[in-house]
Order: structure tokens, then sequence, then C-alpha cells
């Protein structure tokens, strides 16, 4: 075992991984969907030689979680780390904390910023999940409903 999650009192380090782990220079990144300081789920790194854990950042950290909450899987372009989050944004009509973003991650400074904030309702899509992929200059992805029809869509976000 490297690194047991969940390992500071009142699981200020996350809890409950689920996507896998991306390397970037030697450093691994992933994501837990609940815990850190504000409860709505953190990217961590975990150096593999010591087992040294440290929280890049913690989401929720808006009161009202306009930064995001609950966060799935990881891509690394260039030394900056882009996801989802599930729920979370600048629109409640999902859930009372949101309908999801795509956000960006320094991972070298913690500094985080949403590039988008899912709507809820009409064509834009609601609840991302799954990984994002890269081409050229926009990032792909897909929701989980939303949309024309109400089944989701598939999405272009230019970073």
């Amino acid at each position: 075992m490297l690194y047991s999650i969940c390992s500071q009192q009142n699981c200020a380090d996350g809890e409950q991984p689920f996507a896998g782990l991306i390397d970037v220079n030697g450093t691994l990144y992933g994501t837990t969907a609940f815990g850190g300081v504000y409860g709505g789920g953190t990217v961590f790194a975990i150096d593999p030689d010591t087992g040294v854990e440290t929280v890049s950042y913690a989401f929720c950290s808006q009161q009202d979680c306009t930064d995001g909450k609950d966060p799935s899987g990881l891509l690394n372009v260039n030394d900056m780390l882009y996801g989802t989050t599930r729920l979370g944004g600048t629109n409640t009509d999902c859930d009372s904390s949101g309908c999801g973003t795509v956000f960006a991650l320094d991972p070298g400074t913690g500094h985080e910023s949403v590039l988008h904030s899912f709507p809820g309702s009409g064509a834009d899509g609601e609840l991302p999940g799954g990984d994002l992929l890269a081409v050229k200059r926009a990032l792909y992805g897909v929701t989980g409903e939303g949309g024309a029809y109400g089944g989701g869509v598939v999405f272009a976000i230019t970073r």
C-alpha cells in the first residue's frame, strides 16, 4: 500500500477516489468524490517514492460550490490539469450545489479556475462525467443529462 485515503481527521485529504491516477513529471494525481476541508472532493498528489500525499485543491471552497463539487478523472495537458465536476457551478437547477463544471488546475500553484459551468437546462447539457479528451485547443467530454432530448450531450470547450 502506498497511501490510505481519508487518513486525516474528518477526511481533509479526500474520500472515495474512483477515477484513475495520472502521472505529471513523476508525481501521481487523482481525485476524490467527497471529503476535503470543504466536503466537495479533492485533487490530490502523491509522491510514488515516499508515499507522501498532499491536497492540491479542495472543492466547494466557496460556500455555494461555484468552483465545482464531486470531481472525476483528470487530464494533463502541458503540465496543466483539466477535469470535470459532476455537481457545483453557478446554476442550481440540478442540485442545490449546481449542474457541474469543467475546470483547470495549475498543480504548481493550486490555482483552480472554472472554464465552463453547465446551466442545467437547455441544449448545453448537465452533470458531466467520464474523462476529457484534448484535441488541438479544445477539450471534449460528455454529460449524462440535458441536451435537446434530455439524454446528454457531447461538448467542446476551448482551453
